[in-house]
Formats: structure tokens, C-alpha cells, sequence
């Protein structure tokens, strides 16, 4: 099981920022407390519809907001969780918070999932990885508190 591998590797006093609080969020929300990887209390999400911070907030008992800003500043590990169509809009609101790899004097780690005709941009945007199974298998060489992944929008298309 790939979550024994990480346990190891992860410290529960890494913070969880969600991006984004759907469906998915809600089912990596569920499998990181039921695997025990972190507290209710470690982990965060912002959601743009009160409805959905609330059913969050409600069922797992983590910290919601609606401001992106505030609640990446206190990030560990961040997740994009939101639509393609909302990534450009995500990143504006973070932008000054979180820095891609190039150039921020940073050691972290970028895998980018894309389509194959968009492999070379995010590579030149920072990524180690892109594409499909191999950013897939890049992945799962990565320590979880490195695994963050971010792309620009150009790469989703």
C-alpha cells in the first residue's frame, strides 16, 4: 500500500492546505484521517461556496476559510484542488504566497500532470517531471512533504 511508504516519511505536524473543497478534497481529506498521516487540526481547505466549507468543517472537523492567502502563508504541504477553468484565478489570489521553483533559492520539487504536447512547457516552468505515468512514477519517488504539484494553466489545456 502506497500510504505505508509515506507514514515514515510524514510528521503530523505538517500542515494540509486544500485548495478547493470538493469532491476530490473531500475523498483525499477522508483517506488522510482515516490512514491517521494527519489531525483533523493539521488539515485546512478554502472553498469558494460557504455550503462546502461548512459540510468540511461539519464532517471531518478540519479548519476552513475563504481566503486563499491566509491559508496558504500557513502551509506545509499544498494541494490545488479546483477546477482547470479556476486554476488562473487560484494562482492570482496566491500569487506573493507560494513561488514555483525557479529562481526562489528553494529546494522543492514540481511534477506537472499534463497532456503530452505540454510536457515541454511545464518542464521549463520548473517541473522535474510531466506528462501522464511518468510524472505518475516520478511521483511516487517524491517524500510526501515534496510532493507538492502546480503547473500553469498553459499546461492543462
Amino acid at each position: 500500500m502506497v500510504i505505508d511508504r509515506y507514514n515514515s516519511a510524514m510528521t503530523l505536524d505538517q500542515r494540509i492546505v486544500f485548495i478547493g473543497a470538493g469532491n476530490m478534497t473531500e475523498a483525499l481529506v477522508a483517506g488522510l484521517l482515516k490512514a491517521e498521516i494527519a489531525p483533523a487540526n493539521n488539515i485546512f481547505a478554502t472553498d469558494i461556496v460557504p455550503a462546502r466549507r461548512e459540510h468540511m468543517k461539519t464532517r471531518f472537523g478540519i479548519e476552513v476559510a475563504k481566503d486563499n492567502r491566509h491559508v496558504v502563508e500557513r502551509a506545509h504541504i499544498l494541494i490545488l484542488s479546483v477546477e482547470p477553468q479556476d486554476l488562473d484565478e487560484v494562482l492570482v489570489s496566491i500569487r506573493g504566497s507560494v513561488s514555483l521553483p525557479n529562481g526562489i533559492g528553494v529546494k522543492k520539487r514540481v511534477v506537472a500532470f499534463c497532456r503530452e504536447d505540454n510536457i515541454k512547457a511545464a518542464k521549463e516552468a520548473g517541473a522535474v517531471e510531466a506528462g501522464g505515468d511518468e510524472a505518475r512514477a516520478a511521483m511516487a519517488e517524491l517524500p510526501v512533504a515534496a510532493a507538492d504539484a502546480s503547473a500553469p494553466r498553459s499546461c492543462l489545456r
